[in-house]
């Protein structure tokens, strides 16, 4: 007689979408459903493929959806996460990062060790002309 035929459901889609999203290992997921490592592949290759991304936009969603009812965390994890994005895309372009304070001053260093003039600090800025 044998064993009766693995039945996929959407609970299962799910399930499978939400461990590969979390990472856990196909083996792992696999066990939790109730078949092989082969028969996971074979049924659920897209949800294990896309499985992240899937979850990511269903959150990014939930998101923007209650930063348009006013929810200010919402809208600060939002910008936070576009914030993110923007700067993955200039390193992608080839653009380089702002340079921050260490880094200018660990350039500086490396010129002064190779011979170079230590540029002349410039003095603080007065908020009060008294000069006349």
């Amino acid at each position: 007689m044998g064993r009766p035929e693995f039945r996929v459901t959407n609970a299962l889609r799910q399930k499978v979408m939400l461990a590969s999203a979390a990472g856990v290992s196909d083996d792992d997921i696999a066990r939790a459903v109730g078949c092989s490592d082969v028969t996971l592949r074979k049924h659920f290759r897209e949800e294990l493929k896309t499985g992240r991304a899937r979850k990511m936009v269903e959150n990014l969603v939930r998101l923007e959806r209650a930063a348009k009812k006013g929810n200010v965390t919402a809208m600060k994890h939002l910008d936070q996460k576009m914030q993110v994005a923007g700067a993955d895309d200039r390193v992608r372009r080839g653009k380089p990062e702002p340079e921050g304070k260490k880094e200018r001053q660990r350039r500086e260093a490396d010129r002064v060790a190779e011979g170079e003039r230590y540029p002349v600090p410039q003095g603080p800025m007065l908020a009060v002309d008294n000069s006349n």
